[in-house]
C-alpha cells in the first residue's frame, strides 16, 4: 500500500483481528503542534469502552513498564 493511512488502518485491522484489540500510538507532529497519543480499537466490540489516555508519556518510556 502508498497511502500510510491506508497500511495504518489495514494493520490495526490485523492486530485486531488476531488478538481482539489493539493500541495505535499516534506520535506528535512538530509542523502542527500536535500531541502524541494513543487509542484503542477492537474494546467496544467486547462491550468495553475504548479508551484515549489523558496522559501520554514520551516514546523513551517504551519498554519501561
Amino acid at each position: 500500500m502508498s497511502n500510510p493511512r491506508d497500511q495504518a488502518l489495514a494493520d490495526m485491522k490485523v492486530l485486531v483481528h488476531r488478538h481482539g484489540w489493539a493500541v495505535r500510538h499516534v506520535l506528535a507532529d512538530a509542523k502542527s503542534a500536535r500531541a502524541a497519543f494513543s487509542y484503542t480499537a477492537g474494546l467496544a466490540a467486547r462491550g468495553w469502552p475504548e479508551t484515549y489516555p489523558a496522559v501520554v508519556l514520551p516514546h523513551d518510556y517504551d519498554g519501561c513498564f
